[in-house]
């Protein structure tokens, strides 16, 4: 009955966030290609989509390859209410008598609050050019290593992932940072 509860309230509460939070976009302003448009649509009206419904309408591999790939800026409103959501619904249902896993999840939800800190950096500091694909695969690696505590694994598995040694150095940096914080909490 718990597992039901959870898997309903969960997925009730990623269908129903981007008709109460986000806004309806036309689907050419959105910084990435609406590949699905009718799937990330939901209560917005034809031709448009909703922002956030890009990252809760879909599978969470989908979400992390747009955060990570997309050009330009997002809503960053929408992107603290994705980063908030998953946040809140890793928690509740990493509690949760059922195997619901930890890695996805806690990848998406670093991807997200990378993306929003790089284009906050972008705004506050216009000088600064910022990749903000790369911020969201430093923030996903960080999260991932605050979480797990793992960080040589999460450097390589990060790493290997993008099939690039230019991100190495950033990525280990912010493991790092982000182990010892989370040993602050737990220790």
């Amino acid at each position: 009955a718990q597992a039901a509860v959870v898997s309903c309230a969960a997925s009730a509460a990623l269908y129903a966030a981007p008709a109460l939070v986000s806004r309806c976009v036309h689907a050419t302003q959105l910084p990435f290609e609406a590949r699905a448009a009718e799937t990330l649509r939901g209560v917005c009206p034809p031709g448009y989509v909703s922002p956030l419904g890009s990252l809760t309408l879909v599978e969470l591999d989908e979400a992390v390859k747009s955060l990570l790939h997309a050009p330009g800026a997002w809503p960053m409103g929408d992107l603290a209410a994705a980063f908030s959501l998953f946040w809140l619904l890793a928690c509740v249902t990493y509690g949760v008598d059922i195997p619901s896993g930890l890695f996805v999840p806690a990848i998406v939800t670093g991807a997200a609050m990378g993306r929003m800190a790089g284009q906050a950096v972008e705004l506050a500091v216009p000088a600064v050019a910022l990749d903000p694909g790369a911020m969201a695969l430093v923030g996903a690696a960080a999260f991932l290593a605050g979480i797990t505590r793992l960080t040589i694994s999460a450097v390589v598995i990060v790493v290997e992932t993008t099939s690039s040694t230019s991100y190495l150095v950033p990525v280990a940096l912010a493991v790092l940072a982000a182990k010892h914080v989370g040993d602050l909490f737990t220790a």
